[in-house]
């Protein structure tokens, strides 16, 4: 009889130990989601010049740029600032990504304006995240179907870069 207690409780206990390292095995073949481009924290400033809401009178016109800088737990943090646009457009900002391997779209989006009756400036702002220390990527942003600027670099915990912004509807 004993030994049928000990054949018994060889069995249940290589049972439970191939039933723990089948689960274990199913998480190490499970592909961990790749998070890259998670937005969040959208800011838009509204019209920064209320006072100036005219057609181009304004005499200094600030330079339009992108300041990206990098934050803790694999964020960039992204400032889009002094993007000249309608008045009209206060509310109506959005921010989409899309992720191919480690390239990322940041597309700016506003919904129409009918009548622009005048021009002013506006700060976007968004938080990306999915970044990994020492990895390679490429942004690119996008206004609508126009690309304004592309940076490839290696995220690191000090990562920041300014970019000067030319129209690209100009070109």
């Amino acid at each position: 009889m004993n030994i049928m207690k000990q054949i018994i409780q060889f069995i249940a206990m290589s049972l439970l130990v191939l039933g723990l390292s089948a689960c274990d095995s199913e998480k190490k073949d499970t592909p961990i989601k790749n998070e890259l481009g998670i937005s969040k924290d959208f800011t838009n400033s509204g019209c920064r010049n209320n006072e100036m809401r005219s057609f181009k009178t304004m005499r200094e016109v600030p330079i339009e740029r992108l300041e990206l800088k990098a934050i803790k737990d694999g964020y960039l943090e992204v400032a889009h600032l002094n993007l000249e646009d309608y008045c009209e457009r206060d509310d109506s900002y959005s921010i989409t990504t899309s992720v191919e391997g480690n390239k990322l779209t940041v597309v700016e989006e506003a919904k129409n304006a009918p009548q622009p009756k005048c021009y002013c400036f506006y700060d976007l702002g968004v938080k990306l995240g999915g970044f990994e220390l020492g990895k390679s990527y490429t942004l690119v942003f996008k206004r609508e179907k126009w690309v304004f600027a592309t940076l490839s670099f290696v995220y690191t915990s000090d990562f920041q870069e300014t970019l000067l912004i030319e129209d690209p509807r100009i070109n």
